[in-house]
């Protein structure tokens, strides 16, 4: 598995999840973006999906799925497999056994 932050600078992730969090704070509270920011322009443009990392394994103490049923975690930010934890956007997990080796 990766390193603990995925290759990202732990200070410039925090960061940057911060202001995420403050802009979407704003929005949810009726303000509009910011005027005196020049945003990025997109055009002829669509909606898509991208490949992000996460676990998919079989979950117990799930909020929302069964004990022993299969899950796929949100994205991972954080991952210390000596430690036997990880940190998607949602939650904590903890890692339990060893990883699948599909290419026995």
């Amino acid at each position: 598995m990766p390193d603990h932050w995925l290759g990202q600078n732990p200070h410039d992730m925090v960061r940057s999840l911060r202001v995420l969090a403050d802009d979407l704070e704003r929005l949810a509270n009726g303000a509009q973006p910011d005027r005196h920011t020049e945003p990025v322009r997109i055009r002829d443009y669509l909606l898509s999906k991208r490949t992000v990392p996460c676990l998919v394994g079989r979950v117990s103490g799930h909020p929302t799925i069964p004990d022993d049923g299969a899950g796929m975690t949100t994205e991972l930010y954080y991952v210390n497999e000596k430690k036997r934890v990880v940190r998607t956007f949602n939650r904590f997990y903890q890692l339990v056994g060893n990883p699948l080796d599909l290419w026995k």
